[in-house]
């Protein structure tokens, strides 16, 4: 039996009726021209635009949370020291007056803490308050809270507010950083009623200030147990007034005249009015 080549024919070429190899297809002159005005015209014709899509405004700021105690490399034979609670770091650019986007969008998320260590490695890689531009504030509230009057830890609350002179800016500096390890290390027995703090730095010619934010704006009695607290730990003198602002109130007010619940010297009036200007 005749034994199948093992050589693979190859394909033949595609030849006319003639036996020669086909050629490539030509256009006519004609529709040659034809084809390139039908271009000419698809490519001169304006494109149509997509419809644009309207997304809803979110109801609160979506984050991607960083949580540096995670990136800490800690010891097997080294135990953290855990916070009661957890912490994050925010900070807000540029005066009202100033901005271009919207609050939100000024405000952005930095880090968030639950350990002692993870709290300094945080801080110590933060500019201090004196070197940020003027209008700008930075915010340490627990975790779960976003540092906005909206928010519903927040809506029904206020704030101590003490202010300080620009001329002594090393004193911002160290009160904010005294508050801060007043807060997470639990010094204030109040701490399941405030929400965080924040330091706002004025621009020229303002003055700077460090607010503890409240829950409950009409429980007088423990805002004001937290407000003797926050006077005693950033050593406030007697001369220097402390003032409890509602925060549904200051997102109201139609002028610079800020209404105040509660002052640290305590008040005769209990509407005491202050032109007391803020810029958050």
């Amino acid at each position: 039996m005749a034994e199948s080549s093992s050589v693979e024919s190859k394909p033949k070429k595609k030849s006319n009726s003639s036996g020669r190899p086909a050629r490539p297809h030509r256009c006519s002159e004609s529709s040659h021209r034809r084809l390139k005005k039908a271009e000419k015209t698809e490519s001169s014709a304006p494109e149509k635009q997509p419809e644009p899509v309207v997304c809803p405004s979110p109801s609160s700021i979506e984050v991607n949370k960083v949580m540096i105690d995670d990136e800490i490399d800690f010891s097997p034979a080294f135990l953290p020291h855990r916070l009661q609670s957890s912490y994050a770091f925010w900070v807000l650019h540029g005066s009202r007056g100033e901005r271009k986007t919207s609050w939100e969008d000024c405000l952005k998320y930095l880090v968030s803490f639950r350990t002692v260590e993870g709290f300094w490695a945080s801080h110590q890689h933060m500019k201090a308050p004196s070197m940020l531009d003027g209008g700008s504030d930075y915010y340490l509230f627990k975790d779960d809270i976003k540092p906005t009057w909206e928010d519903e830890n927040n809506v029904k609350g206020g704030r101590w507010l003490v202010c300080f002179e620009q001329a002594k800016r090393e004193e911002l500096d160290c009160a904010w950083t005294d508050l801060l390890i007043a807060l997470i290390g639990e010094q204030f027995s109040e701490s399941e009623y405030i929400c965080g703090a924040a330091v706002s730095v004025g621009k020229k010619h303002k003055e700077d200030k460090i607010s503890i934010w409240t829950r409950d704006a009409t429980d007088d009695e423990m805002n004001l147990r937290i407000g003797t607290k926050m006077k005693t730990l950033l050593k406030i003198g007697d001369e220097q007034k402390m003032k409890y602002v509602v925060h549904k109130a200051s997102s109201s007010r139609a002028n610079s005249k800020l209404k105040t619940r509660l002052t640290i010297p305590s008040q005769q009036a209990k509407d005491y009015l202050t032109p007391f200007d803020l810029d958050d």
